[in-house]
């Protein structure tokens, strides 16, 4: 990290100082942290951080003071893998709500830290959809996460997801329910199986079942 980046988190800092006025050496024991953290981040990850922080301080000084001491060294902490898609859906919550975002930063060590590096969580890349849509939502299922890997398998994750977001433009609360898991249809679908079975397979299982039955079947094809 280069004198003109150090110099930029010493500004933002010492307008927290500035707006605050209190307890100026928690300020500065952040900035120390976020100093020591911040060079394990690529640059990117360091202006995007920054800008995540100036909309935090624009709407509380001090949960911005609380951003600077555990954004930064959460976000190194993390695997490099889905910094940006944190980065990013922080920004939308900061938009949204402060306190949101500072309860984001809290979890996220929580949540992922626990991740192996360089493996991207299999639904990282869908919550940058989510969080888009509706943040509030995002943020349901962001607190839900831990509950949502245990019980939503990797294979079925997409179309239980893709299902939730058919729920947002009909009903808000319907679609926060199913996105915490607090909903019977968002806690069945992920248990749902389907059967494929290759087409070459259908007459011999047709005439496997005629001979169990005595019957003459027929054959119903249903897409998923």
């Amino acid at each position: 990290m280069n004198e003109a980046e150090s110099y930029s988190w010493n500004e933002f800092a010492r307008e927290l100082r500035r707006r605050s006025r209190w307890d100026l050496d928690k300020i500065e024991h952040s900035l120390a942290g976020a100093l020591e953290a911040l060079p394990s981040l690529e640059r990117k990850e360091r202006e995007e951080l920054l800008k995540v922080g100036w909309v935090v301080a624009e709407r509380s000084s001090k949960l911005a003071v609380s951003f600077l001491r555990i954004g930064p060294t959460i976000l190194s902490s993390l695997s490099t893998a889905i910094r940006s898609v944190l980065i990013r859906w922080a920004m939308i919550l900061a938009d949204h709500s402060v306190r949101r975002s500072s309860i984001f930063w809290r979890g996220a060590g929580r949540s992922w830290r626990s991740s192996r590096r360089k493996k991207v969580p299999f639904f990282s890349l869908k919550v940058w959809k989510l969080a888009h849509r509706d943040p509030s939502i995002s943020f349901k299922f962001f607190i839900n996460l831990p509950p949502d890997q245990q019980r939503i398998s990797r294979d079925r994750f997409s179309s239980w997801f893709e299902e939730g977001l058919t729920l947002i433009p009909q009903s808000i609360p319907a679609a926060m329910a199913y996105f915490a898991l607090e909903s019977r249809r968002s806690q069945e679908r992920p248990r749902r199986t389907i059967l494929r079975v290759p087409g070459r397979s259908l007459r011999p299982m047709k005439l496997f079942a005629q001979a169990l039955t005595g019957r003459s079947l027929g054959l119903r094809l249903c897409r998923s």
